[in-house]
């Protein structure tokens, strides 16, 4: 009896979370628009229960397929779509990045912040990375730029 009844208990448990999951609360819409220039990806995540959009993420590629940008943006019900993250990236001959520039979004001024960091990626002569530098860039008009 008590078999029976803990079985009864763990099917319906199971068939509940397997209903539940079934259903997600987030869905991710995705558009690509293909030019002479290159590709641009744009994804955005849409919440079904609140009926609004949460965040998009948009990637930029060049003609070659190598990723130039990538820029995270959240949604603000006033605002539209207000900047969070920027990503630059700088690749070599060979596709691997040897540049990479992160920028936050400044509340304070609206746009993105003057400060970003630099991570340097240093190859070898067979293309195998040997180390990165990471260089704090500060552009508000004195240019100051610090090493790590």
């Amino acid at each position: 009896m008590k078999t029976i009844i803990l079985t009864s208990v763990l099917t319906a448990f199971l068939s509940v979370t397997s209903l539940y999951a079934g259903e997600p609360k987030t869905r991710v819409y995705s558009n690509e628009e293909i030019s002479a220039t290159g590709v641009v990806k744009e994804l955005i995540s849409y919440d079904m229960e609140m009926g609004r959009p949460l965040d998009k993420v948009v990637y930029y590629y060049n003609a070659d397929g190598l990723i130039q940008k990538k820029v995270l943006y959240k949604w603000d019900g006033n605002g539209g779509w207000i900047g969070s993250q920027k990503y630059d990236y700088e690749c070599n001959g060979e596709g691997k990045i040897i540049n990479l520039i992160y920028t936050e979004w400044s509340d304070k001024l609206n746009t993105w912040s003057c400060r970003s960091e630099q991570l340097v990626h240093i190859y070898d002569s067979e293309g195998e990375l040997l180390a990165t530098k990471q260089i704090h860039l500060n552009n508000d008009g004195d240019y100051l730029m610090s090493q790590k």
